[in-house]
């Protein structure tokens, strides 16, 4: 419940912001100084996400947890406020414009804005673990509409379009206060969102529906707490979930699955080997996730197993967690100056290219592991494969069980789902999980950890 309402926090701050700076712009004749000052503050808010992640436990120092992470806050802040300035450029040109398109071009101004935003965010948050380009979803205008039936519109343009529609609704009410627009292309506007919302509605359900023949996938998705996979000698607290996902598999397990997923970094199945468990249970495959250590770093990778025995397949994650997994170069800087208690022995190492997809039954599915679940690029990389529907594994100890972080983790997962029109099954560790179909409704939540949900597709 407490996302809920953190989510309809944040629907209300980002509508109070832009409906002043709308008011306050019209009124001093849209300063830019106005805007930046707006975005600046308003991904402040936004951006503080980042709290969420702390305390770094690698980094001893927590003054320099602190002060760091707060520093790039408020450069994250800064450089979204410069996106803003697109805005008043914009509404500075209006009278070049016929009055009836001036909202069109408004909406089109604002998603411009969260692009160029998105890529100013990245860039600054750019290292060894992340690109650079159209993938910062966390903290958009857009994201506040997740928890609203107009998620849907996601389809269009994800998050991007959805800045774009918020800012389109705030600006007709404020033409229609102000009367600065005639009550008739208000009204067209509004009646032409309802036809596309009610078609987006009615499309047809996802790949899922058109495939024939078909037999409905028997998903089982199993939640656990976090092992930390950095310390010495993690055996102990790998054995002891172990142990605990055998009775759970025990108890839920009277008929075969076809595939049961579990959370990123389980390494249920290795522990298992190494510990030589012989215990079997009627599932034809195992969706695991491990991480992998080498001499300096180590990778997460997703296990696709048949039948518990053989590896098939697969694929290493791409984008990594700022300040857990990756240091920005920025804050290497700046590690350079309290280098005593900050340096990691290891550090993870990504893929770039690593995009295929797995098969259980006739469907067919990609795998987003943790936080390339907070970019659009792996999506898109994965929707040219036309994969059936999506797993987004995550390892989520780093949230310290924050409902802030678990409201990202609500919305980010929903859309994901209403962006490709396809299923999203989420399943975590240390924080709750989430499925949605294809049109952002809930298949399910799970909220502790230790359980078991049972789903068919299609």
């Amino acid at each position: 419940m407490v996302i809920y309402l953190l989510g309809a926090f944040t629907l209300i701050v980002t509508t109070l912001t832009l409906a002043s700076l709308f008011h306050f712009s019209y009124k001093k004749k849209h300063p830019y100084a106005l805007w930046f000052l707006g975005g600046f503050l308003y991904n402040c808010f936004t951006v503080s996400f980042f709290y969420v992640f702390l305390p770094v436990p690698w980094i001893e120092n927590i003054t320099l947890q602190y002060a760091g992470i707060t520093l790039f806050i408020l450069l994250g802040a800064i450089l979204a406020g410069a996106s803003f300035l697109i805005i008043p450029l914009l509404l500075r040109k209006t009278y070049l414009i016929p009055l009836a398109l001036v909202p069109l071009s408004i909406s089109f101004a604002f998603l411009l804005q969260d692009i160029v935003r998105s890529t100013f965010i990245s860039l600054l948050l750019y290292g060894k673990g992340a690109p650079s380009g159209i993938h910062f979803i966390l903290g958009s205008i857009g994201e506040s509409l997740a928890f609203t039936p107009l998620v849907i519109f996601s389809y269009w343009g994800s998050v991007y379009f959805l800045t774009a529609l918020l800012s389109l609704l705030i600006f007709l009410g404020f033409t229609l206060i102000k009367k600065i627009l005639p009550l008739r292309v208000i009204a067209v506007y509004l009646v032409l969102l309802v036809i596309i919302f009610f078609s987006l509605l009615v499309r047809r359900e996802s790949t899922l529906a058109s495939l024939t023949p078909h037999d409905p996938l028997k998903i089982g998705i199993v939640t656990t707490d976090s092992p930390n996979p950095t310390i010495e000698n993690p055996l102990p607290e790998y054995k002891a979930r172990t142990e605990k996902i055998n009775t759970l598999l025990r108890e839920k397990i009277t008929s075969p699955f076809d595939i049961v997923i579990l959370p990123e970094s389980t390494s249920y199945l290795d522990t298992r080997d190494v510990l030589n468990m012989d215990e079997r249970f009627p599932i034809k495959s195992f969706l695991d996730s491990t991480t992998i250590p080498k001499k300096e770093d180590y990778h997460v990778s997703t296990i696709f197993r048949d039948e518990e025995v053989n590896v098939t397949e697969t694929r290493r994650k791409d984008g990594l967690m700022v300040f857990s997994e990756y240091n920005p170069y920025l804050y290497d800087l700046l590690l350079y100056f309290f280098k005593d208690g900050t340096e990691r022995t290891r550090t993870l190492t990504r893929s770039t290219s690593d995009y295929h997809t797995f098969t259980a039954g006739d469907l067919r599915f990609g795998v987003l592991i943790c936080s390339e679940g907070t970019s659009l690029m792996p999506l898109h990389n994965f929707e040219k494969k036309n994969p059936d529907f999506y797993v987004l594994q995550s390892n989520l100890a780093i949230m310290q069980g924050r409902s802030f972080g678990f409201m990202h983790l609500y919305a980010y997962t929903r859309l994901l789902a209403t962006t490709s029109g396809k299923p999203v099954l989420g399943v975590s560790n240390s924080a709750p999980s989430y499925g949605f179909d294809g049109k952002g409704r809930p298949l399910y939540s799970i909220n502790k950890s230790y359980s078991f949900y049972e789903i068919i597709l299609p």
